[in-house]
C-alpha cells in the first residue's frame, strides 16, 4: 500500500470511490494530518489521505461504518469534511445492510473538494434515509440504459430537494451546512466539538418541528450534564438484587447502593440541587 501510495502522490482525479468495511486498523504510515482521536476506526485515515488525491470540485463516495455521525471520536472526522468539502449527502437504510456478511450498520456518504468556505457554508447537506432495498432503487429488467436512467432520476430527485421530502422511496432531510458547523461549536463559539447528525436520518419530521415551536431549551443551558461512570464489566459492579459475589463472598450493605441505571426503571423522579 505504501509504494502504491508514494507512486501516486503527486496526481489528483475527479473521483475518489471505496468501501472500507473489511479493513482493520492495524498499522498505518503516520504523516502530518489533522487530529483525529485514537478510537478513531482507519477508514477516517483514508478520508484524510484520499483528499490529497482530489480536484478542487473532484468528488470523493465511501461506504463507511456509521458511527462517526454520533460518537464523540466521530467529531473530529466532521470537522475535516466541513473544512474540506461541500458534503453533498449522506445515506443510511432503513431496511437492509449494504454488507451482509459484516455485523455493522453502514452509512453512504459524497463529498465535493472545496476551498471556499462561502461555498460550502451555502451548500444545502442532504441527509437520506433509504424505505427500499438498493437494487430495487438502482437496477432493471429492461437493459443498462434504463439503469442509468433511473440511477440519474434518482440523483435528480436527490440534488434538486432543498427542503424536507418524503415518499415510499425515500426520506430526504436537508440542512445548511453553516448550520452544521455552529450547532457542533462550544459554548464560546470558536472551537468545533461535534454534534450528533444521525438525528437528520433517523428522527420524524414531527421531532424537528417541536424543536423549533415549542418553548424547548437545551438542559446544558439549565443543568450540568455529568456523563456518570462507565465500569467497564457491569456483570461485576451490578448485582441486581444480590450481595453475593461470584466467588461465594458476602458484601457488607454499607458497601452497596442502590442503582438506577436506565430511565425506564422508575416511574417519576425529582431533580434536587446539590445543596438540597
Amino acid at each position: 500500500m505504501e509504494d502504491i501510495f508514494d507512486k501516486e502522490k503527486n496526481k489528483v482525479y475527479d473521483v475518489c470511490l471505496n468501501d472500507l468495511m473489511k479493513l482493520n486498523k492495524g498499522k498505518y504510515r503516520e504523516k502530518e494530518m489533522p487530529m483525529l482521536s485514537k478510537r478513531s476506526g482507519i477508514y477516517a485515515y483514508f478520508f484524510i489521505h484520499a483528499a490529497m488525491f482530489l480536484k478542487e470540485s473532484g468528488r470523493l463516495g465511501f461506504i463507511t461504518p456509521n458511527s462517526w455521525l454520533d460518537v464523540d471520536y466521530g467529531y473530529d472526522l466532521q470537522r475535516f469534511f466541513l473544512e474540506n468539502f461541500r458534503i453533498i449527502a449522506i445515506l443510511e437504510s432503513k431496511i437492509e445492510r449494504w454488507f451482509t456478511d459484516a455485523d455493522i450498520n453502514t452509512a453512504i456518504i459524497i463529498l465535493e473538494r472545496c476551498s471556499d468556505q462561502k461555498r460550502r457554508d451555502e451548500n444545502t447537506v442532504r441527509f437520506i434515509q433509504l424505505k427500499q432495498d438498493l437494487k430495487n432503487l438502482i437496477t432493471s429488467d429492461k437493459g443498462e440504459k434504463d439503469r442509468l436512467e433511473k440511477i440519474q432520476n434518482m440523483i435528480s430527485a436527490v440534488e434538486s430537494t432543498c427542503t424536507f421530502y418524503d415518499n415510499d422511496s425515500f426520506t430526504i432531510f436537508t440542512k445548511k451546512q453553516g448550520e452544521l458547523w455552529e450547532e457542533g461549536l462550544d459554548d464560546d463559539g470558536k472551537i468545533y466539538v461535534g454534534s450528533k447528525w444521525g438525528k437528520y436520518l433517523r428522527a420524524p419530521k414531527i421531532y424537528f418541528e417541536i424543536l423549533t415551536k415549542a418553548k424547548i431549551v437545551p438542559l446544558k443551558n439549565v443543568a450540568k450534564i455529568v456523563g456518570g461512570i462507565i465500569t467497564g464489566n457491569n456483570d461485576f459492579f451490578y448485582l441486581d438484587n444480590r450481595q453475593e459475589l461470584s466467588n461465594g463472598e458476602t458484601l457488607l450493605p454499607n458497601v452497596c447502593e442502590p442503582l438506577l441505571s436506565r430511565p425506564c426503571e422508575t416511574t417519576n423522579s425529582t431533580p434536587k440541587t446539590r445543596n438540597s
